[in-house]
């Protein structure tokens, strides 16, 4: 399957789904990452996996982990 084939199966499965026409495979890959972050995957881990060489081009994905923290400081600190 070409790069140009998977995009028109997207697209066409999403219009199918009610879903954005704006979705991109790129939309894919980055709730890929975000859903892995949330159920706590480690991200120097998933920095291998989505295969970045170096980890500041994970920056995008820093604010959900910043959301999980505070969460789970809420959560644990007696005096939250």
């Amino acid at each position: 399957l070409s790069r140009q084939g998977f995009w028109k199966v997207l697209k066409r499965y999403a219009t199918d789904a009610g879903i954005p026409a704006n979705i991109t495979p790129h939309t894919l890959r980055h709730s890929f990452a975000t859903h892995l972050l949330e159920n706590g995957a480690d991200i120097h881990d998933l920095r291998e996996i989505l295969g970045h060489s170096d980890i500041s081009s994970m920056h995008v994905y820093t604010k959900y982990l910043k959301e999980k923290m505070r969460t789970n400081y809420i959560k644990h600190h007696p005096r939250a």
